[in-house]
């Protein structure tokens, strides 16, 4: 097995590879997260041997994509499929190949399963280590399923990374982190930030998480207790597949100006020009997962976590 991504592993390649095998990695081209996924359905086209896979993958607030690796061979065709309920996944794959796929087997944690194919070739079953899941295909196909494999995440995530701090912690300073809001999530997305400010520093945040899919979990509101007449409270709601592409401020005993553009091209920002700049560097083929921090007066100091 290997990483292709932070926190997913690979395994084997079952099948064989040809000349005109058109290759597809779907974790690749919908730039799935140990976070920010989870299949809905898979579908197989099938008759003594398998013509492909169809996979819906749900990739946060409601955007749904669905992949076909179908080939083009000509036969008689069939279909069985299963839709996975939202605390379904995969937990085993097995079948057979000879010059192509000849059989599979798809099963989930609930007892659903496909099965279909003939029972020729070389068996094989992709071993699917203890706490994790599937998280998206790969593989080839030509007139048939040339070869597949899988990618794999752990079930309750990967650990993220974190950023530096920015701002300074105190005596008085009360500490939040929004990633213990999640423990054995799926995937998370960020639903809306609300960000309170006046014309020299900024108060506060709250951030709205959409969990799974499903759920819509509130960080609260971390702002502090310093009232001022100068006010400002600005929310950013994301819309679907919407990411943080920048963060930047100012700060030094507190964080005195902050400001948060997306890949959409919104932005929230407020604050004044005290403390020093600072920019907050996503690494590559990492995304902002959630946000942690510490407030009393003011909002003290902040942090993110990358998936």
């Amino acid at each position: 097995m290997n990483s292709p991504s932070a926190g997913l592993i690979q395994s084997f390649i079952c099948g064989r590879k040809y000349e005109d095998t058109v290759e597809f990695d779907d974790v690749a081209k919908l730039q799935l997260t140990a976070y920010n996924s989870r299949i809905e359905r898979v579908d197989v086209e099938y008759d003594t041997q398998i013509y492909g896979v169809e996979v819906t993958y749900s990739t946060g607030q409601g955007l749904i994509q669905t992949e076909n690796h179908i080939g083009k061979a000509s036969g008689p065709r069939h279909r069985s499929g299963m839709s996975l309920g939202p605390d379904e996944y995969i937990v085993h794959v097995s079948g057979s190949y000879g010059l192509a796929i000849e059989w599979l087997r798809i099963a989930t944690n609930k007892g659903q399963a496909v099965e279909v194919g003939g029972h020729n070739g070389q068996k094989f079953e992709i071993s699917i280590p203890q706490n994790y899941v599937v998280v998206g295909f790969k593989g080839g196909v030509g007139g048939l399923l040339h070869h597949i494999s899988l990618v794999m995440k752990p079930l309750a995530g990967c650990q993220p990374l974190v950023s530096p701090q920015f701002g300074q912690s105190h005596a008085d300073t009360r500490p939040w982190d929004d990633l213990l809001l999640f423990p054995g999530a799926s995937y998370v997305q960020l639903q809306e930030i609300r960000l309170i400010s006046d014309d020299k520093h900024v108060l506060g945040l709250e951030i709205r998480y959409l969990i799974d899919g499903r759920e819509t979990r509130s960080s609260g509101l971390h702002i502090g207790t310093q009232s001022s007449g100068k006010r400002l409270e600005q929310t950013l709601t994301f819309q679907s597949n919407e990411l943080i592409a920048q963060i930047e401020g100012r700060a030094g005993a507190l964080i005195d100006f902050l400001r948060i553009r997306t890949d959409r091209g919104q932005e929230i920002a407020g604050g004044g020009t005290g403390g020093s700049a600072f920019r907050v560097d996503i690494p590559q083929n990492r995304q902002i997962l959630a946000f942690g921090g510490g407030v009393n007066g003011h909002l003290h100091l902040l942090y993110v976590h990358f998936a």
